[in-house]
């Protein structure tokens, strides 16, 4: 039997250490491609959940300004309705208060009241029913 000489069991070990190298480095290699795709879908990932959240908080400012606008037009019709409800309780009060008063200063006075752009006043005395603007 012949004795592997010194030289070739060098030789071998290099090769092998040799390969081991080329497949630790490919593994290496494949590492890192999994980890650059896995980053590659992350960030894509990121930027579908952005471009969602960035449209979603569109809509939400858009629902509060609509709020906002909704919550001013009720306290404008809360006004308005509180308005013409004055109007027709100086109406009512007019009609109770003078029932002996003519039809024609009657209409007078409710036209004064209904069609008078602020709140009015009616001031009952002997002379009958005058109109103050407020």
């Amino acid at each position: 039997m012949v004795k592997p000489q010194r030289e070739d069991v060098q030789s071998h070990q290099t090769h092998q250490t040799h390969q081991t190298n080329q497949i630790i480095l490919h593994e290496n290699t494949l590492e890192e491609e999994e980890n650059a795709k896995f980053e590659e879908a992350t960030e894509n990932l990121r930027l579908h959940y952005q471009e969602k959240l960035d449209i979603a908080t569109e809509e939400l400012n858009k629902s509060k300004l609509e709020v906002q606008t909704l919550k001013m037009s009720i306290s404008e019709v809360g006004n308005q309705r509180d308005f013409y409800f004055s109007k027709l309780r100086d109406i009512e009060m007019l009609v109770v208060k003078n029932p002996s008063v003519e039809k024609e200063e009657m209409l007078k006075v409710i036209k004064s009241v209904l069609f008078s752009e602020k709140e009015v006043e009616l001031v009952f005395d002997e002379s009958g029913v005058n109109v103050r603007i407020r």
